[in-house]
């Protein structure tokens, strides 16, 4: 099952799978409650190509359909949204650079209950380090990103502007930043695209990051590639760096 509204993605991944695969092709807009709907009877794979709400139906899926592995196609490069993805349950990662080997590959081996993901992203888990955050400091670092003034979080969190200057001194020391700048980027690789407006005035704040991804010191080295044969063993280093 792959969910995803782009028609050539969708064409590319059916001629990739070949005849070893059945692709159905579901649009992202009603994927959840096709999923919800389908979720007897669903068996092999799921690829989903989202742009927002990807973790929580991560999650879903792993409610409601237990032995049926998620791979995540990201539209961009960047390695923020893979690790979070994986954190959320997803086994496999492809991006729009993915060739046809890797697509392959990846289908093998989330098929055969492994983890697969390209060599950036196992770089990423070796250089980046994890920082949970309280529903707060979540819900700030997502009005950020969409370029709020205090003024304006303060309001959209009921809470005073000095509190959130509080709140902004915290974050900076916790996520290692050293600006509103900064703490903007690392808000955009890891927050989803933000709804427009509401009638009111108001910013939906129920969609946040619950952890984001910081670099560290790098202390050892990725591996010159990922495949099949050496996914199993990073599974369990994935367990481990995201327990």
């Amino acid at each position: 099952m792959v969910c995803t509204d782009r028609e050539l993605l969708a064409l590319a991944l059916e001629r990739i799978a070949g005849s070893d695969y059945q692709c159905e092709i579901v649009p992202c807009a009603g994927a959840a409650e096709h999923l919800a709907k389908a979720a007897p009877g669903v068996t092999g794979i799921v690829v989903l190509d989202l742009e927002t709400g990807l973790t929580d139906l991560i999650r879903r899926i792993q409610a409601t359909m237990p032995g049926v592995p998620a791979i995540v196609w990201q539209r961009s490069g960047a390695s923020e949204p893979s690790l979070n993805a994986l954190e959320s349950g997803a086994r496999g990662v492809l991006h729009d650079s993915s060739c046809a080997g890797d697509i392959r590959a990846c289908l093998e081996s989330v098929g055969d209950g492994r983890v697969w993901v390209p060599q950036s992203v196992t770089q990423a888990v070796l250089n980046y380090r994890r920082c949970r955050l309280s529903r707060r400091e979540g819900q700030l670092l997502n009005l950020v990103s969409q370029g709020l003034r205090n003024k304006e979080i303060a309001y959209q969190l009921s809470i005073s502007e000095g509190t959130v200057k509080v709140y902004f001194s915290r974050l900076f020391d916790k996520l290692g930043v050293s600006d509103r700048y900064e703490l903007a980027l690392l808000g955009l690789r890891h927050c989803s695209t933000p709804a427009a407006p509401e009638a009111t005035g108001t910013v939906a704040t129920s969609d946040y990051p619950k952890s984001v991804f910081v670099n560290r010191p790098v202390r050892y080295s990725a591996s010159p590639a990922v495949t099949a044969a050496a996914s199993e063993p990073l599974t369990s280093y994935f367990h481990k760096q995201f327990a």
